[in-house]
């Protein structure tokens, strides 16, 4: 099957991999978005698809807008059977969609109809889901809506953060991909039809969200860093002698003690920093600060003291 494969982030990865090893499979071109520029020197950043697609020496594209005519007389011409997605992060035009000679598909990070959008393995951790999973479904002009071909599920870990799901979904995702093969290849497949009833959004996160609210439950607040790690970080503000720092939690937990003062407040130091929330005490056990290294609590206290009584908000 001739495979025009879309993709950018690293859980596109090793699908892409995947469908380049296997022989069921002809990868006749990759698309992957424009290379980024980051840092004080504006270094450009490729794709980690880009760098796989180069070592394997297969045609890539990169166009800014992948529905301009000129791109869609290009796919044209590869006369691909299958379209597939992955993390690509361009909508694909009705016309470029109607381009397979057999199916135009998407992996998505979730179980759908749960978590449509951009954000769905975060929007899985924050929710405090026990499993979620990928799902290879059929592209449509509405977002996420498309017919259910095949589905993965997997359990979430309860002190997993998104980061680490989005990793290990990756390789769900090319897992479902190749164990639907036989069956896709030879039309087997009967797509379903997903229930708009049980429909939830995912939306893209920003920096702004990851700011934490100690005026939730301690179960929430862990949901939060664990949903924010590593991007866009859950960030809490500390009061100083002479000024306010900016503290990104990087991990913590749950404690089984009863909220012993106004959330936000530190109430104690042992394995870590005790605070106060709504319902319950919020461990933080690793703490950073803007541009530094992460620290481990205790360390962390030693050379930014933390009195007791101090007000996180």
């Amino acid at each position: 099957m001739k495979v025009v494969y879309f993709g950018t982030s690293k859980f596109a990865v090793p699908t892409l991999e995947a469908i380049a090893k296997d022989p069921r499979f002809e990868l006749v071109a990759v698309v992957t978005q424009p290379d980024s520029r980051a840092g004080r020197g504006l270094e450009v950043i490729p794709s980690m698809v880009r760098g796989v697609a180069e070592t394997l020496g297969v045609k890539l594209l990169q166009p800014p807008n992948v529905n301009e005519p000129a791109v869609l007389e290009q796919l044209k011409a590869l006369k691909p059977e299958l379209l597939l997605t992955a993390a690509y992060g361009q909508k694909l035009s009705d016309a470029i969609l109607a381009l397979p000679k057999r199916h135009a598909l998407n992996l998505h990070g979730s179980l759908l109809p749960r978590h449509r959008g951009a954000s769905p393995i975060q929007q899985a951790v924050l929710a405090g889901d026990a499993e979620t999973g990928v799902t290879l479904m059929g592209m449509t002009a509405k977002m996420d809506a498309g017919p259910i071909f095949a589905q993965k599920a997997t359990k979430i870990g309860k002190e997993e953060t998104s980061g680490e799901l989005h990793d290990r979904l990756a390789g769900v995702a090319r897992d479902l991909l190749l164990d639907s093969a036989d069956a896709l290849i030879a039309g087997k497949l009967k797509p379903k039809a997903q229930d708009e009833k049980l429909a939830t959004k995912a939306p893209l996160i920003d920096k702004d969200q990851g700011r934490m609210r100690w005026d939730r439950t301690a179960a929430e607040i862990d949901r939060h860093v664990r949903g924010m790690t590593p991007w866009p970080g859950a960030f809490t503000f500390c009061p100083t002698d002479r000024s306010t720092t900016r503290l990104i939690v990087v991990k913590g937990e749950v404690l089984d003690l009863p909220s012993p003062a106004m959330p936000g407040t530190v109430v104690a130091f042992t394995s870590g920093i005790e605070v106060a929330t709504k319902a319950g005490v919020y461990l933080i056990k690793e703490v950073k600060r803007s541009g530094k290294r992460s620290l481990q609590a205790a360390e962390f206290m030693r050379g930014f003291p933390m009195p007791v009584g101090t007000r996180l908000n």
